[in-house]
Parts: C-alpha cells; structure tokens; sequence
C-alpha cells in the first residue's frame, strides 16, 4: 500500500479542484464522536478503563488506501456537561472515498506527551491496521485500548454511523488463596501480595488483523505489580477463598516466562499466632494473554507448617475468564454544526415523516433502512449469539438462520448452535432491518455474517494386546512438545487392576493374558478431567478398558494419562496377595498366620509341605502355617507350596534347633499409612513407633531433607535406617504392594508385593548405613525371638 500521508493542505486541495467546480460541504456532515461505550464489568480496585472512567482517545483517519490524512493523532476529549465528545480539528465527509478510523486510549499517555508510557508508530502502518504501539508498564494500573474501522465506498455527504470498536490489548491478573487448613481454629492471613518481575517495555503490531496481534518484551526490563493484602489483610477460616485487594494489568508474554511472587503468610490458631512468614514463589511458564482475565489459585494447608518453617507453595492458574466484551466507541454523523445551533435550520418535528420540499402536500417517497453493520457471530458453550449495531429508524430485525426467522427488538439475537461434524461447517445469518409500523421507510438490505462449526477430532485409536502395546516402536517422549502431543496415536487397552499405586491419580498395573503395563493417570473419558479415579469407581481386581498414548518413564514403557472408557467387576485375570512370603518358629511347636487377597477365581486353595515337620491349611483369607516341636540341636527348614487353580506361591519356612532355648517367635507390624505411628519429624529426622517395632530414618549424607510422606513411606537415597524389636530379628518383611519397581530395588525382589529380609537372629537392630536409592514401603513386619 502506499504510505505517503497528505497533509490537511493537500485534502483541501480535494475538497475545492478550481474556480469553476466547488464541493459543498454541507453542515450535516460534520464528524462527531458518540459515547456509546459498551460497559465493561470491575472491580473497586480494578484500573481497566471503562465508560465512566474515559476521557479522552487519539484518533488517526485517512481515505483512500490510505493515502490522505484525515486525523493525524487528533485528540478527542469529553465534554462531561454536554456528555459529548469533542476535538478541535473539524472533519468533514466526503463522498466517493474510504475511510480508516485508528484510535488508541488512553490519550493522556500517549506520546508526544513527556515521558508518555504509550508510543504509536504509524511508519509499518498497513490496510490491516495503524502500526506499532510501544508500551511502559510501571505499575500495573495504565490500561491500553485499541480500534480499527474500515467505512467502505461513502456515495453521500450523510454515510451515517462510524463504529469503532475498541480491544484491551493486556492482560488483567488478581489472587485467590485458599483456606486448606483441617483444623477448624486456623485462620489465615496473606498480605503483601505482589509480582516482583512483570514485564515492563514491550510492542505490539496492530497492522494486521487481530487474532495475529503478539507483544515482543525488552529483555532485561521487568517492574512490580502491587497486588495488596488478600481479604482486606483480615484472617479467613478454613474452607475460604479470598482474593486480593486489587487487579493488575500486565503485558502479554509466552510460556517462556516465569513470575516470582512475593507475600506474607501468617497462620492464627484462633487469636495466637501460630506462624509467620515471608514467601518467595515462582509461576513457572504460563502465558499470559491479549484481552484475558486471570484468577492465580494457592492453597495453604499444613503442609506448608512445620517446625516452624513453611514448606514450597506451589501455584497453579485455576481460572481464565473473558475479560467482558470490547468497548464499543461510535463515530455518528452529527446534525449540528460545529456551533451547535444548528445554523439556524431547526429539524422537523417527526424525522421519520419528512416533507417532500419540492410539493408540501404530498409526502416524501419512503427512504430505505440502511443495511445492518458490524454484524459478528460468536459460538460459546452450545449458543451462537449475533450482534450488530443499532440501525437508525430501526423499529426491529428479522434474524434468519437455517430456514428459520425470528423477529427482535434489540441488536442481538441467540439460538442454539449446531452440533460439531466430522468437517468444519459453515452457518450463515442475515439480519434485515424493519422500520415500525406506519413509518415512512421500507426495511434494509440484508446483512450477512458466516460462522464455523469446528469438526470434532477424535484420537486415532487401535486396540491392541498388552503384549503389542509393549512392543510398539512409535513413542511419545516423556515430555513431549504440544504438537507432539496432539499428534499422538491413542491406543485400546483392556485388562485386570492388578495393582494400584496412587488412588488420586489413578496410577495402576493393567494386566492380560499377554504381560502388565503400568497406567500412569486416569483421566475423564473426553480426556478433559485428571484424578478421574475416584470419579471412575474403578478398584483392584476389576476389569477396565482406556484409550492411552505410548510412553516411557527412565525406560520403563508405561501408558500415560489414559482416557477411561468403562470397567466391570469381576476382572478376566485370577491374581493374588500374600502379606509375607516367609515365617519363622522357635524349637516350640506353634502356628503363623499369613494373610491371603485372592481376586477374580472362586478355585479352591490347596497346600503341601515338602517337610513333615510343617504343615499348612486355609480358610477365608488366612492361611496357617504350622510346626511341630524341634527336639533336634539343628534348624530346620522347609517349604509350604500353595495352590488356587493356575496361582502358585511358595511360602519358606525356618525352626530353630532345641539348643536355642524356650525362645518363641514373635510377629509385629509397624505401619506408615499415616502419621499416627510417627513421634518425630524433622528435616534431618523422623521416628515410627508402633508395636514395639521403633523405625528411624535419618538424613545422613543424603542431599535430600528427610521425606514428609506417608502411605507409602520414603526412604531418600545415602539416607540412614535402623530397625528396633524387643528380641534378636530374625527377618523383616517388606510390604511393596502397588508401589513402582524403581522404588523397591534397593530392598530386594519382591513376591506378590513382598520383599523378605532374612537376618541371623543374633542382634535386636537392622540397619541400612546408606540407602542405595529411593525406598519406599508401605509397612515392615518384623518377625523376632521374644526374650
């Protein structure tokens, strides 16, 4: 396009071409600005610019291409006795020409003025749009606004209504917090809310259309948003959610940017002061974007107390909603002149009647409507809703989609919109204007207005067997891209719950006759939801059917955030679980019980010894092991075989020798399914206490803080355990049931979800000098000779 801009000079050159043709420029078409805006909602503290609170906007206008300048950076200002807005440099239409409208508020932020935070580049400026604007964010509270209006082809000195319509071109932020506390007595207190390294300089460029406008940030310049205390700076009970005391305004960046944050925390136990501190926390890669309003969620529970320091607070975005709809500016042609008297020519009484002039007694021929504009569709959640801008002399519309037509009154109309197909599909609406009854006007031209449907895309999916899942060569890196992920290939997958290692997310072993994978997240069936699990209904031992991409976690191939198809009960695999592998005796003849989870078979359990000396039998989840009195000086040992149609398990068996003494075996289990069995924690170390079995897990030379975890309990590598009983240890066992293979390496190899730790029977301690990795166990049941 052509980017000389003429000056005011040269467009009077156009309006008066020589002595013997003159263009009249009739009072009527004076340019003017309406105060229409449409209302955007805040709050109290919310610094976006809204009807009431704007007072002035720049306009640049041109015709033509544009080649000649009609505005150049006119300020515009409001007139609050008048409710009007006015400017100094009058304009006037002209037919036979386009016009481009640009405007851009704030105006007293715009340069020239000194030091102005808003700079408006018109030198890249194109048919899309005016140019570059360059921004200064200081402290969240300046808004930026931008317009663009194209008037086609003006044939008369009266082309009516210029409707500008404006756009927030940052984003808006607040805080809530969460009152995640158990304990009805603890309120919370958060105060000094703030992000310390916003974006400070940035440009966007408006000369292309809008769904293409992206900021490009100064490196290096960052400024502090002040958000305030949450709730006034009172306390809040828990189960609340608070925001902060105001909004903020920040530029638009990509996910390659993180926020720090920065607030004080204090925890009250009715009117004590249980806890204070000051916070530093970051959120990592989260793109802000143009016109949208953002809610950041944190939830502050104990975890975040404990021995007097606060545990990482982790944020996450929990809402983003539309910032309300653009502000709406129109441009009407006045029918004063610039003096507002109206040159002395008052208007008829009944605009919509007027005389013929040429022959008062008889009437003017009927004008026609003019034709709807700034018509627009907009499909959300089922609804299609079409607006346009409220035609002069307009008594109604008749709104028509899809054969059908309804008549309203206002400038919008919503119906149902149609369901998704396999292809994208086009609608179109057209909206007629109609003049009330009796009125001395015929009904518009029809405006048109196109909309899509997009199709519904559906993963590909395969069903496959566990086996071939297992085998495929395709697959998804661990962390992979957004393109990458949308492109995965989704896969059918039916089998037993054999095992289940998290119940929140929905993490389990899924089992066929050809091999186990491992499930990593249940998600919703659309795939929409996380921590579907609960939701699902799903539990061990049933059979279920998911949709799943193809990954690897350090090697290990698993199935990662599984779309939930549907589950039965009971599953198609027989499995089992024994509470330990192994027992025990002292020379004395006695029993041990082991407990028993059969799944999915209804086979009778069958037991045989290999040695005379032990015997087994089984009723209803309990198996007994017995042994008859050793009168021998030697250990005995044996084994148990267990059978449930094709389940086998074998049980080992020890007995000491009669020279050992009266000593008997005692069994005692110590469980980590909460803290109730925990006396002591700290970073550096923790205590379990249950049963006479005391556990201690220290830090050592690990570079990781003692685990605050339970169910199952964590156990950091080159970290410390020392196991106590009463007696000598004989063995521990290990429970490792659901728990992943990478976390029980280090206590041995498992057997239906148990590792067995033989000792000698000579010492009352077992200890671990260094964890040779993460451990994790979900109990330990000691077996020891009683003293």
């Amino acid at each position: 396009m052509k980017k000389v801009l003429l000056s005011l000079v040269a467009l009077a050159a156009m309006v008066a071409c020589n002595n013997e043709e003159t263009v009249v420029v009739d009072s009527h078409s004076l340019i003017t600005f309406d105060n229409s805006f449409v209302e955007v909602k805040t709050r109290v503290d919310d610094p976006s610019i809204t009807t009431t609170s704007i007072d002035a906007f720049d306009v640049w206008g041109f015709i033509d291409e544009p080649i000649g300048t009609v505005f150049s950076q006119e300020h515009v200002t409001k007139n609050a006795e008048k409710n009007e807005w006015e400017y100094a440099n009058k304009q006037y239409w002209l037919p036979n020409h386009y016009y481009y409208f640009y405007a851009v508020a704030p105006a007293n932020a715009i340069a020239p003025i000194e030091n102005a935070p808003i700079e408006v580049y018109t030198t890249d400026m194109s048919l899309e749009g005016l140019g570059t604007i360059s921004f200064t964010n200081v402290d969240g509270t300046l808004d930026l606004l931008y317009a663009e209006k194209v008037v086609e082809t003006v044939t008369t000195n009266d082309p009516g209504m210029v409707s500008l319509q404006f756009m927030h071109l940052l984003s808006k932020v607040q805080f809530t917090f969460k009152n995640a506390f158990t304990n009805n007595n603890a309120k919370l207190e958060v105060t000094g809310l703030k992000i310390t390294n916003a974006p400070k300089k940035g440009s966007v460029a408006v000369n292309k259309v809008r769904t293409d406008y992206s900021w490009t940030l100064v490196q290096g310049e960052t400024t502090t948003l002040e958000f305030g205390d949450v709730n006034g700076g009172e306390a809040f009970e828990i189960g609340a959610a608070k925001t902060s005391n105001r909004e903020r305004l920040t530029i638009p960046a990509g996910t390659n940017l993180s926020y720090d944050i920065e607030f004080d925390l204090t925890l009250y136990y009715g009117d004590k002061v249980a806890g204070t501190s000051h916070k530093t926390v970051s959120l990592e890669n989260h793109a802000f974007a143009i016109g949208k309003n953002y809610n950041i969620v944190a939830a502050i529970g104990p975890e975040n107390f404990a021995e007097g320091a606060l545990k990482p607070i982790e944020f996450q975005v929990d809402e983003v909603k539309e910032w309300g709809d653009p502000i709406d500016v129109e441009d009407k042609i006045d029918y004063d002149n610039p003096g507002g008297n109206n040159g002395g020519n008052e208007q008829p009484e009944n605009p919509e009647q007027p005389e013929n002039p040429e022959n008062p007694e008889q009437p003017a021929e009927p004008g026609v409507l003019a034709q709807p504009t700034n018509v627009t569709a907009v499909v959300e959640n089922g609804n299609v809703t079409v607006s346009w801008t409220a035609v002069e002399n307009a008594a109604s519309y008749d709104v028509t989609f899809n054969g059908q037509t309804t008549t309203v009154e206002e400038a919008t109309c919503s119906f149902t919109a149609p369901e998704a197909t396999a292809e994208d599909a086009e609608y179109t609406v057209t909206v007629v204007a109609k003049p009330a009854e009796g009125a001395n006007f015929t009904e518009s031209a029809a405006a048109e207005v196109t909309f899509t449907i997009a199709k519904v895309d559906t993963p590909e999916e395969t069903v496959l067997t566990v086996e071939e899942f297992l085998a495929l060569t395709e697959i998804v890196p661990e962390e992979p891209t957004d393109e990458e992920l949308a492109a995965a290939k989704m896969y059918t997958l039916t089998g037993t719950i054999t095992a289940v290692a998290n119940e929140k997310y929905g993490n389990f072993d899924l089992t066929d006759e050809t091999g186990t994978v491992l499930i990593y997240g249940l998600l919703s069936p659309d795939g929409t939801t996380n921590q579907y699990w609960a939701t699902s209904g799903a539990q061990l031992g049933d059979e279920i059917t998911v949709k799943t991409i193809r990954t690897e976690y350090k090697g290990s191939p698993q199935g990662k955030n599984a779309w939930y198809v549907s589950h039965k009960t009971p599953g198609t695999i027989a499995f089992w679980s024994f509470d330990k592998t192994s027992v025990s005796f002292a020379a004395a003849a006695a029993d041990n019980t082991i407990n028993v989870a059969i799944y999915n078979t209804t086979a009778a359990v069958e037991t045989t010894s290999d040695n005379d000396q032990f015997s087994a039998s089984y009723t209803n989840g309990i198996l007994t092991v017995s042994a008859r009195e050793n009168t021998s000086s030697e250990e005995i040992t044996g084994n148990i075989t267990v059978t449930c149609g094709t389940l086998i398990q074998v049980i080992s068996v020890s007995q000491l020798g009669a020279s050992s003494g009266n000593q008997t075996t005692v069994e005692a289990t110590i469980s980590f399914d909460d803290e109730a069995n925990r006396t002591e924690y700290s970073t550096t170390k923790q205590v379990w206490v249950q049963n006479g079995i005391t556990v201690t897990n220290e830090k050592g030379s690990s570079t990781t803080n003692v685990g605050n975890y339970v169910n199952p309990a964590r156990f950091y590598k080159s970290s410390t355990m020392t196991v106590e009983a009463p007696g000598p240890i004989l063995s521990i066992a290990v429970n490792v049931s659901g728990i992943e293979s990478k976390y029980v390496t280090h206590w041995g190899t498992a057997e239906n979800g148990i590792v067995t730790i033989k000792l000698d029977g000579t010492s009352k301690t077992y200890t671990v000098d260094s964890f040779s990795a993460q451990a994790r166990a979900n109990s330990f049941t000691v077996t020891y000779l009683s003293e």
